[in-house]
């Protein structure tokens, strides 16, 4: 999770408007992960995330990758399936 907010700042700083997109879909979903789970961190310093108790940060290293399963599964539905370029 550490890795995906640190990717999230980068990428929306980015000069390409796929990879600002990357970073705002990684924004979100962590976003929706800290509302789902009531743990405060903030989505926008992943040195919030390091700082967190272990156990806190294990259960909601969990919660994200049920999350991700989900998103992942409705995905292509909502985005529609990826183009090869």
């Amino acid at each position: 999770m550490y890795r995906l907010a640190g990717d999230g700042i980068k990428y929306t700083q980015a000069k390409s408007e796929d990879t600002q997109y990357k970073g705002q879909v990684y924004q979100e979903f962590l976003k929706v992960l800290k509302d789902l789970s009531n743990v405060a961190f903030d989505h926008s310093d992943p040195k919030t995330l390091i700082r967190m108790n272990l156990t806190v940060y294990t259960g909601l290293n969990r919660l994200a990758i049920e999350l991700a399963r989900e998103w992942s599964f409705w995905a292509p539905t909502i985005l529609g399936e990826a183009e090869d370029l």
